[in-house]
């Protein structure tokens, strides 16, 4: 259901502090424009300490690659961009892994 109604809309805004939703929005085809969210670092911080020792991602990195790639904008100016659908990426992978010596 979730995936039909994003690929009805004229355009999706989605809040940007969910890395799926924001897939999704850009897979279902349709401009997308970004609705800023203010990280809380303190608490992320402890409710992912045990889940990604390493550190808190820093979901600011997402944000800027699908605006660089051309795949979500703005509030105001959101964007529609191309890319390959994930399972021809996945097939192309097999392909290439099938056929190395």
């Amino acid at each position: 259901l979730w995936t039909a109604l994003l690929a009805a809309a004229d355009e999706n805004h989605v809040t940007a502090d969910s890395v799926s939703m924001l897939s999704e929005a850009v897979a279902a085809g349709k401009p997308v424009g970004i609705i800023p969210v203010e990280p809380d670092p303190t608490a992320a911080n402890e409710l992912l300490a045990s889940r990604y020792p390493e550190g808190l991602r820093d979901l600011r990195r997402f944000w800027t690659s699908l605006e660089q790639l051309g795949l979500a904008g703005s509030i105001d100016q959101p964007r529609q961009g191309n890319f390959d659908h994930p399972l021809d990426t996945a097939v192309a992978a097999i392909r290439r892994i099938m056929a190395a010596p």
